[in-house]
């Protein structure tokens, strides 16, 4: 009896020393999926989607939200209690409906990257991509881009007059000229102008109307791949550029000889070559478009990078120092404020209505990048569907060469035909349907002289700090100032405040009307060196 009763007292034991065991993860937790333990989904409350300077401190660089009063503010679209979505996007005012102003956005916000002329060009910069869990399904990324050289399309057929050598010019010119209708049936036309004829040697393209054909002399057929760079220096640069030319060449051949049953007479004779320029349009690409081994051979487009799920996403974009040897930051700062403001003449901005589509508030001048867009497009911001560079005046250009090319920029921002660039470094967050939920819009800004937030304070969210400083103290002007300034009577040339070449330095634009007689509808602006030369299809001094 004494063993039997010890029993109660023993289940007893085994009952407490069982509440200290612990249940296994599969069983205790409900998210088990074949036994596997599956860690529950995190409760988000703060959305976001963010660009952040990563650059080493030392190096002065500062990233912030464009707009006003926005100096300080990171560079980050952010939504509390609900996810971003791309109806939001659409409802805050994007193509479809643009009547939320650019800087009270929500789900689409541009940014600057302030960094000083040095430290860009020999340090480079980086910086990172980072969305809060389950907030982007994608991430995409567009680097930005410009053209080096104008790209293009030189196909059309040209008539080249090839002479024995046991006949004259002279001769094969009144051959030629008897004998027009024969050769105009056999697609060989020889006449060019009003009333002249081609003679031995002489090229015409022969698609052109005769009135508006010339005769071209070039030293070697390749030539006539209009935007193909690869063999000699041109257009102002010191060395050879790419092939951008895509397209083909057509040579009808006549070749006039002495009749060989009749010495006293030529005859002709016609061969057709055909020659393919074999460029890219992308090889007059550059820019950090060219780091992204999956756009390389792209004249536009995005890296898609599949944003991890449940957890928080980071990526870091590295641009090399020292990447341009030309002594400019061009590869890096994409901001030239002339691209944007197509109203607004920097150097003497005297007129509040020029800054009237630029913001609402033309004092401050505030930055808006859908005007960058509009110009990197080929259109007028404020003009619907008015194109900047109109086709007539490529029409125009070609008939005053006498031969048909098709250019395919007029700017290094400005693509023609859909060639479009990127202006800006775009980051868009996708959902699964490829739609946007957010976009964030980077330019990175190029300062002549070091600046500091505490004294150059809100200047720095101002589109240009050139005449904000006042009339007299434009020579204090650290962010955009075009001009030289040398210490008086130094003969040194390291005080040149601007040291680096920058856009607002390689293409100053002027109006073609003066500032009191604006007309929206007629007024237009114009590179005062253009890359874009309507005679020669040449990139001037770019």
């Amino acid at each position: 009896m004494k063993n039997v009763k010890q029993y109660p007292l023993l289940m007893v034991l085994m009952l407490a020393a069982s509440c200290n065991e612990k249940i296994s993860p599969a069983i205790q937790n409900a998210n088990s999926v074949g036994g596997t333990f599956v860690p529950p989904t995190p409760v988000v409350t703060d959305y976001y989607f963010s660009v952040e300077n990563s650059s080493p401190t030392i190096l002065n660089y500062k990233m912030h939200r464009t707009g006003p009063n926005n100096y300080n503010t990171d560079c980050k679209v952010k939504s509390t209690g609900v996810n971003l979505s791309s109806d939001l996007y659409i409802q805050e005012g994007n193509a479809s409906s643009p009547v939320i102003p650019h800087d009270d956005k929500v789900f689409d916000i541009s940014c600057f990257m302030e960094a000083e002329e040095l430290s860009l060009a020999m340090n480079g910069f980086k910086f990172d991509v980072k969305a809060s869990p389950n907030t982007c399904e994608y991430i995409g990324y567009a680097p930005y881009s410009f053209y080096d050289r104008i790209p293009g399309d030189s196909t059309t057929t040209y008539t080249k007059v090839v002479c024995d050598e046991d006949v004259s010019a002279a001769r094969a010119q009144g051959y030629l000229s008897t004998n027009q209708a024969v050769l105009i049936a056999e697609g060989t036309p020889v006449g060019y102008g009003a009333s002249s004829v081609a003679t031995c040697n002489d090229l015409i393209d022969s698609t052109l109307i005769q009135s508006e054909r010339q005769v071209q002399r070039v030293s070697s057929e390749d030539d006539l791949c209009r935007f193909d760079y690869s063999s000699s220096a041109v257009a102002g640069k010191q060395e050879a550029g790419q092939n951008c030319d895509i397209g083909t060449v057509t040579i009808k051949e006549v070749l006039i000889s002495v009749d060989p049953d009749d010495p006293a007479q030529v005859i002709h004779t016609t061969s057709t070559v055909t020659k393919r320029c074999g460029g890219r349009i992308s090889a007059c690409i550059q820019g950090p478009i060219k780091l992204e081994a999956d756009l390389a051979g792209s004249t536009h487009g995005s890296v898609i990078v599949e944003a991890t799920q449940d957890v928080a996403f980071s990526k870091t974009y590295i641009f090399p120092g020292n990447i341009n040897k030309r002594t400019t930051s061009m590869e890096y700062a994409n901001y030239r404020g002339q691209m944007g403001a197509l109203e607004i003449n920097y150097v003497s901005y005297i007129d509040a209505i020029f800054g009237s589509i630029w913001t609402t508030d033309p004092a401050r001048k505030q930055y808006d990048p859908n005007i960058m867009d509009y110009y990197a497009n080929n259109k007028y911001a404020q003009r619907a569907g008015l194109d900047l560079v109109l086709p007539a005046t490529i029409t125009a250009a070609n008939k005053a060469n006498g031969y048909v090319a098709k250019p395919y920029a007029a700017d290094p921002f400005i693509g023609l035909y859909n060639y479009n660039t990127n202006p800006f470094y775009t980051f868009y967050c996708f959902d699964n349907a490829f739609d946007v939920k957010a976009r964030i819009r980077l330019a990175v800004r190029d300062w002549d002289r070091t600046f500091n937030v505490n004294s150059v304070g809100r200047e720095i969210e101002l589109i240009s700090d050139f005449v904000n400083l006042g009339a007299t103290q434009n020579l204090l002007s650290r962010q955009d100032n075009p001009l030289d300034y040398e210490i008086v009577g130094d003969i040194g040339a390291f005080n040149n405040f601007n040291d680096r070449k920058d856009w607002d330095d390689q293409i100053p634009m002027r109006r073609t009307a003066v500032p009191s007689n604006f007309v929206p509808g007629t007024t237009r602006w114009e590179p005062m060196d253009p890359f874009f030369s309507p005679t020669l299809f040449t990139n001037g001094a770019f």
